[in-house]
């Protein structure tokens, strides 16, 4: 009865999050000559978090790179074989939870 009390008297609270990321185009050496070109990415986060009883919840799930878009997520600056570019990773999907006593 305890338990089913306390999750009738729950309290929970919804987040939502969307960002945006722009970065412009970044040249790879000295001389300028190459450059990973300008891209945006797109995040979107919604979480969840509850009380139940001394209990804490918190539940989230997490779109990374919503358009799945393809773009160097980091580049080697004067890279001596001219392998400058990295890809960044695609659309990801994450969820997990947290619980914590109070």
């Amino acid at each position: 009865q305890r338990i089913c009390r306390a999750l009738i008297c729950a309290r929970a609270r919804l987040a939502r999050r969307t960002r945006g990321r722009h970065v412009g185009k970044v040249h790879v050496d000295d001389a300028n000559a190459d450059s990973a070109s300008r891209h945006t990415v797109f995040n979107a986060r919604l979480g969840h978090l509850s009380r139940f009883a001394r209990w804490n919840v918190e539940s989230f799930a997490r779109i990374d790179n919503m358009t799945d878009r393809r773009y160097a997520g980091s580049v080697i600056v004067n890279e001596g074989n001219r392998r400058f570019f990295e890809p960044a990773q695609g659309r990801a999907f994450i969820v997990g939870a947290t619980a914590t006593l109070d």
